[in-house]
């Protein structure tokens, strides 16, 4: 049988996956997020790219889960971190999916995945998955702090 994960391991993947999922949330940020730059046609959003760097750090956050796997994980915390890593993975997959098609759509300048309601429902189906890893976020720092686990400011 496998060793439980230590505390110094618990914070130390915790503290990983947090910026992994910082990361994350600014290359999404840069494709989806509104901009006056990007509706005044100044600035262009890559989906191109966004795949390509949300791929590569998916890249980096799943040995993670394997290395969350090869420990016995007996408490909350760490049950709880590798579901939050599983979820976020798979969000990114949503995302990675989003990204191909809309990258698809603006190569064969075809608006009509735009406004017919194909964007919006990929949209959704990535709002759908990332509820999932949300929520498990939240127990997540009530639990790193009911253990002890945070930093106190």
């Amino acid at each position: 049988m496998s060793e439980p994960l230590s505390p110094t391991d618990k914070v130390r993947l915790a503290k990983e996956i947090s910026d992994g999922v910082k990361r994350y949330i600014a290359i999404q940020n840069g494709l989806l997020k509104f901009s006056f730059a990007k509706a005044l046609g100044f600035r262009s959003s890559d989906p191109t790219a966004a795949a390509n760097a949300a791929s590569d750090l998916r890249g980096e956050l799943s040995p993670l889960l394997d290395q969350l796997r090869a420990h016995e994980l007996s408490d909350q915390f760490s049950i709880t971190l590798r579901g939050y890593l599983r979820q976020l993975l798979q969000a990114m997959d949503v995302f990675l999916a989003l990204c191909g098609r809309l990258a698809e759509a603006r190569a064969a300048k075809d608006k009509a995945y735009l406004r017919k309601g194909g964007f919006k429902a990929d949209l959704e189906k990535l709002q759908e998955a990332e509820r999932a890893y949300l929520v498990l976020g939240a127990k997540l720092n009530e639990l790193a702090a009911a253990e002890g686990l945070r930093k106190k400011n």
